[in-house]
């Protein structure tokens, strides 16, 4: 079996951006429906509104990075892949579930860009949970606030 095109990177620059595309057009999907959905039954400005914007500007940052060829593309799409399955796992009864799949097409995302930017896995390991860790220090005291 020939292995030549599994780790050519310019192949991977090119799954990454087609999977962070589908990734940012998911967010505002879901964000919309969800949005839709929340504001019938409750007020949506300042939260959840101000998660939702996070949920869409997040991909979409992280597919600017990957378009434009950001040299720390990686650590943009790994903060933004942690901090998704952070706000995913911390709002699972609520609208997490829905944004549990973004955070793992993001997660492929990085992991994509560390392999055409030859990064080692447990930088993006730690940058990872640096993303979560901040997504979830942050809605914790903005609901307490």
């Amino acid at each position: 079996m020939n292995t030549s095109n599994i780790t050519n990177p310019a192949l991977s620059q090119s799954m990454e951006k087609v999977l962070l595309a589908i990734a940012f057009l998911y967010s505002v999907i879901v964000t919309v429906y969800s949005w839709g959905i929340i504001a019938m039954h409750q007020p949506v400005w300042p939260l959840p509104a101000l998660y939702f914007l996070e949920l869409v500007l997040l991909p979409g940052i992280a597919l600017l990075s990957a378009i434009h060829a950001w040299p720390r593309r990686m650590h943009i799409t790994a903060v933004a892949a942690g901090a998704t399955t952070s706000f995913a796992a911390l709002s699972l009864f609520s609208v997490g579930l829905y944004y549990a799949p973004l955070a793992l097409l993001l997660l492929i995302g990085a992991t994509l860009s560390r392999h055409a930017a030859r990064q080692s896995l447990p930088a993006l390991f730690g940058i990872f949970v640096l993303g979560a860790t901040a997504q979830a220090l942050g809605m914790l005291l903005l609901a307490t606030a």
